[in-house]
């Protein structure tokens, strides 16, 4: 995984030779192509194996245009502001011809052309950037049909995809602290989305064997075991001998949250015993549950405990019969 910020000033090209930049080496046949105008600002990236996000403001004053083809999926998601109006095409076929609308989704699969007109327009946007070799490997781990033909969509309501973009930039913003585990978990379940509602394959997931006795508590053995180190959900599904989706829906249904929760109430869990037990700086006891840095530790202490870890150590010291 790694992360990257653009200056805070507005970069007319960036936004242009960043997609193009980040698939470049990866394209086959066709050559990947990315040509927007306008002004971009604040852009943020972050990749992972299969996913790469990307977020930034986007100022048209007064019409842009651009076009872009790439060897993976993109994923637009306007999250917030909008055009006055917007004209598009994919490969030569009119999408839309109208405003385009805050939470709005639109989609260009793998090596589709996808030309557009801008016309007044700020908007903050996302960029979602799938692998299709990654989805058929995830697909054919579960017995899913990989699809043949992909439908492009323009501007069109997808609550879940909207869900899912802003959880991926939640967790761009934040540095990545909830590790791969997450942003696998929500790459999966957005392709198989994508799958269902833009192929034209219709998944069956094949009854594969669940989550016995044995099988979870050697997965739950493998997640305290390796509490200091990143844990990704490729290494639990073959903990569990199951595939990827396989893994996730026995997991929650056994345990009752997703891995990627479980996971971190865990981390959370033996941060707080190192914190009232030992003297050991908040860094190292940040590695010791296997995140990057101490602050990637008082973010998760914030967002589920409403504390940081110095104050945290601090009030539980301060505890009648505590240790001094």
């Amino acid at each position: 995984m790694n992360s990257q910020e653009s200056a805070s000033g507005c970069d007319a090209g960036h936004l242009a030779r960043s997609l193009a930049e980040a698939l470049a080496c990866t394209s086959a046949g066709k050559p990947a192509l990315c040509k927007y105008s306008g002004c971009a600002a604040g852009q943020r990236r972050q990749t992972w194996p299969g996913l790469i996000v990307e977020s930034a403001r986007w100022h048209i004053a007064p019409r842009a245009e651009g076009v872009v083809r790439l060897p993976w999926h993109v994923i637009y998601v306007t999250l917030a502001g909008g055009t006055r109006r917007t004209v598009t095409r994919t490969d030569g076929v009119v999408g839309m011809d109208g405003p385009e609308l805050a939470g709005r989704v639109s989609f260009v699969p793998a090596d589709r052309e996808r030309w557009g007109w801008y016309e007044g327009a700020w908007m903050e946007f996302a960029a979602i950037l799938l692998d299709p070799q990654w989805i058929a490997r995830a697909l054919e781990r579960d017995g899913i049909a990989v699809p043949t033909q992909w439908r492009s969509v323009d501007n069109v309501r997808d609550p879940f995809i909207l869900g899912a973009a802003r959880a991926l930039v939640d967790e761009m913003e934040t540095g990545g602290v909830a590790g791969p585990l997450f942003a696998q978990s929500v790459a999966l379940s957005l392709a198989l989305h994508m799958v269902r509602r833009y192929s034209d394959s219709a998944p069956c997931l094949r009854e594969g064997p669940d989550l016995s006795r044995k099988r979870i508590a050697r997965v739950l053995d493998f997640i305290h075991d390796h509490l200091d180190q990143p844990i990704a959900l490729v290494d639990l599904a073959a903990v569990a001998e199951l595939g990827l989706y396989g893994f996730l829906r026995t997991f929650k249904r056994f345990v009752g949250v997703s891995p990627h929760r479980y996971l971190v109430e865990r981390r959370i869990e033996r941060a707080r015993m190192l914190l009232e037990t030992t003297d050991d700086p908040i860094a190292e006891i940040a590695a010791a549950v296997g995140l990057s840095s101490q602050s990637h530790l008082t973010t998760l202490f914030r967002k589920h405990l409403g504390t940081t870890p110095e104050k945290f150590r601090r009030s539980r010291r301060s505890l009648p019969g505590a240790s001094s």
